[in-house]
């Protein structure tokens, strides 16, 4: 059965795989690979996915204990 749970810090990683995973799916053969790995380094490290984490919220998909979906909601700062 799929849960939906507000992610804490050790769900991390499995937020980082899945939706690294999701990404090649989605954008694998449109860029070249090299491109595609530039984005994922960048934007689903383990790092910037705790800080992201800080600032905002995620919610993931759990089957199993197995992260299966992941979403990010950023919080907007006064003025930006």
């Amino acid at each position: 059965m799929i849960e939906i749970k507000k992610a804490r810090q050790e769900h991390v990683e499995g937020i980082c795989r899945v939706c690294t995973l999701a990404y090649w799916d989605t954008y694998g053969e449109m860029h070249p690979a090299s491109y595609t790995q530039r984005i994922v380094e960048y934007f689903y490290n383990l790092e910037r996915v705790a800080q992201e984490m800080r600032n905002g919220e995620y919610w993931f998909a759990v089957d199993g204990g197995m992260v299966v979906g992941a979403g990010g909601v950023g919080v907007r700062r006064k003025g930006k």
